[in-house]
């Protein structure tokens, strides 16, 4: 997938967020929990979670703690992830992880 197909697709999940009620079709898993959490639906996209114990959903997990203002608790799964804690703000954060998921499709 190149940079410029990475960009359009963080691009329309994002203008998803703007217009939509429910996830993009295809989503699953930590990308869909992800949308969630853009959403501001934290119980839904933790609920989402639940189950998967991939350093994927840990790193959606760490976000949703940032968001939350749990720091403690997102440097737990910041670690389970194996990522660093971001600096950036949680809007390049957000699209940061979407990137990244995306390229495990």
């Amino acid at each position: 997938m190149t940079g410029s197909e990475q960009l359009m697709l963080v691009a329309a999940l994002q203008t998803s967020l703007e217009h939509d009620d429910a996830p993009p079709t295809g989503l699953d898993g930590p990308l869909e929990s992800l949308w969630h959490v853009g959403k501001g639906n934290y119980e839904r996209a933790r609920k989402l979670l639940e189950p998967d114990f991939s350093k994927e959903a840990a790193w959606v997990r760490a976000h949703l703690h940032r968001r939350k203002g749990e720091h403690d608790e997102a440097l737990e799964w910041y670690g389970k992830a194996g990522k660093d804690p971001s600096s950036d703000d949680v809007e390049t954060e957000w699209s940061k992880i979407a990137v990244g998921l995306l390229l495990k499709l």
